[in-house]
């Protein structure tokens, strides 16, 4: 199995059909859950190639982190996008941006 880089979607659409077609649903999944993680932009916080979870990815972080989580790992990579995509979007319009930061309740 080569576990070099998966550099486009129709790769890792490929492999999980693949993966399907072995009755192998599990690691079916995890590809999935890793190609929607790359869909939304994650490059730092997931690794080249799926199976790469399988082997260890996140244990050396964890190993030098004490409160080590992955959930928290992927959400702040996702936030830095998220908070870049808002500020390109609102930055150009002040009376857009301050109902979009400051929606009352």
């Amino acid at each position: 199995m080569d576990l070099a880089a998966i550099d486009s979607r129709a790769e890792a659409v490929k492999l999980a059909q693949d993966l399907h077609r072995r009755g192998l649903l599990s690691l079916e999944w995890m590809v999935h859950a890793w190609v929607c993680l790359r869909d939304q932009g994650c490059v730092k916080s997931i690794p080249k190639h799926p199976f790469l979870l399988l082997l260890g990815f996140y244990d050396d972080m964890a190993a030098k982190q004490k409160s080590f989580r992955i959930q928290r790992y992927i959400s702040q990579e996702l936030d830095e996008r998220v908070g870049e995509v808002l500020l390109k979007s609102v930055s150009s319009d002040p009376a857009v941006a301050a109902r979009t930061l400051f929606k009352p309740r």
